[in-house]
């Protein structure tokens, strides 16, 4: 009965040295991984150390600040308008919300209407002074195109005059004198003819000139769009003179002696007119009023052109009111070089930027003469400097700290539970090793009995 009872113990003992070395064996295994993440801590740290940031120097007062993508991409950052941040191939970094709102717009005016920026006092002049043109040449178009297409012209005190067709009827003299020649012309009362002599001395041309006033007499008479006017004019037109040229060349006038005479009967012009009375009036009617909205148009035109004046003749700058004159920018340059969306999270986190900067992904773009923007490294730009992030090297110390502290208590604890371990299986062992030799000086004595 103790021979047995000694092999139960020395069995429970065997099973409880195995569980305690399992278990230190679990122990080291745990200690192994706190090492390991004391070392993962420890380059944590370290990294925490090396790390550095981006920060701006405010060229005015000399204050520092950490670079990021408002400083460059907001209207009122430091660096708007002169910078921009582009991918390596030149297309314009934004938001996905500037990208939806230039994506929906046709125009540089719907863009800024999706993105909520109010026109300045010097866009508004200007789109003011553009309508006042359109509307004064539209004006002025109007007015020419109805005398154009109506056949008037415009007198100087701005009453129109209205096409006519005129005759004009000539008719001959009656020469009562065959020795000065046939057929006699009329010309505003006036007689004259011409006639041709030989003598000795060789051939003279003579032209012979009257000055007797006519005695006229005048009937009117209007039908329809036809107003005729017939000038009757009957007299007795005595030569007073003899032009000529004398055998050298000379002018000459010779007075004329006997009663020389004309008798002149002659009806002068008819003229048709186009329209009649009541059309004319009208039609006069209707250009005073295409006058007067010229004149509204004209003095709409001159006020909108002093206030675009005055605004600086529609040239936005960074003075104008408002967000327009940055996102005005912005539209053009998107549309001139395309452009690349990011989350508005990922670009608002400043390590981001840092990292697609230093990894040559971004690159910030300087404006140059042109109004293009070239590709500039950070080395290169003055308003940019790399330093310590002393806030961050802060926090990280400040984990380190708590990371070790916590793993030094774990270990410990370990350190303490691996101690009971060794020493309840020292205990264990030595046990062991007394009931087994029980157990063999128990058997040696069951074989002596017997021998």
């Amino acid at each position: 009965m103790g021979m047995s009872a000694s092999q139960a113990r020395l069995l429970f003992i065997s099973s409880r040295i195995s569980d305690l070395e399992l278990r230190s064996q679990q122990i080291s295994n745990t200690k192994i991984r706190l090492a390991d993440e004391s070392e993962q801590v420890a380059n944590d740290y370290t990294k925490a150390l090396n790390k550095t940031k981006l920060t701006l120097t405010n060229p005015v007062d000399q204050t520092k600040s950490q670079l990021t993508y408002a400083s460059i991409m907001t209207p009122k950052g430091q660096m708007s308008g002169a910078y921009n941040i582009q991918t390596a191939d030149g297309k314009v970094v934004v938001t996905s919300q500037v990208a939806s709102a230039f994506s929906s717009a046709k125009n540089v005016s719907e863009f800024l209407a999706n993105m909520s920026v109010e026109k300045s006092d010097t866009s508004i002049a200007a789109e003011e002074y553009n309508q006042a043109a359109a509307e004064l040449n539209e004006a002025r178009t109007n007015t020419n195109s109805f005398l154009k297409s109506k056949g008037l012209s415009v007198n100087s005190d701005g009453s129109l005059k209205f096409p006519t067709t005129k005759t004009t009827t000539v008719n001959t003299v009656d020469n009562t004198n065959s020795a000065r020649g046939t057929t006699k012309t009329v010309d505003g009362g006036t007689v004259s003819t011409a006639e041709t002599t030989s003598s000795a001395g060789g051939g003279r041309t003579t032209k012979i000139t009257t000055s007797t006033s006519v005695n006229t007499s005048e009937s009117v008479s209007s039908s329809g769009k036809s107003q005729t006017t017939t000038v009757t004019k009957t007299g007795v037109y005595k030569i007073d003179m003899v032009e000529g040229t004398n055998s050298v060349g000379q002018k000459t006038k010779s007075p004329v002696s006997g009663s020389d005479s004309y008798k002149v009967t002659t009806t002068v012009v008819t003229e048709s007119h186009v329209y009649t009375r009541t059309e004319e009036s009208q039609l006069q009617a209707q250009y005073n009023q295409l006058k007067n909205i010229e004149r509204t148009a004209e003095n709409k035109y001159n006020a909108a052109k002093s206030a675009y004046e005055n605004s600086g003749n529609g040239v936005l700058n960074s003075s104008s009111s408002g967000n327009e004159y940055y996102y005005t920018n912005l539209y053009n340059d998107m549309k001139a070089n395309g452009y690349q969306a990011y989350s508005t999270a990922s670009l608002n986190n400043p390590e981001f930027l840092q990292v697609q900067l230093e990894q040559g992904n971004w690159y910030i773009g300087k404006k140059n003469e042109d109004g293009k923007y070239e590709q500039t490294s950070i080395s290169s730009n003055t308003m940019i400097t790399e330093e310590s992030d002393d806030k961050n090297l802060a926090k990280a110390e400040a984990e380190y700290n708590a990371k070790t502290a916590k793993i030094n208590k774990k270990e410990k604890l370990l350190d303490m539970k691996l101690k009971e371990v060794d020493t309840e299986h020292s205990a264990l062992k030595t046990e062991f090793d007394s009931v087994k030799s029980l157990i063999s000086d128990n058997i040696d004595k069951s074989f002596n009995l017997f021998s």
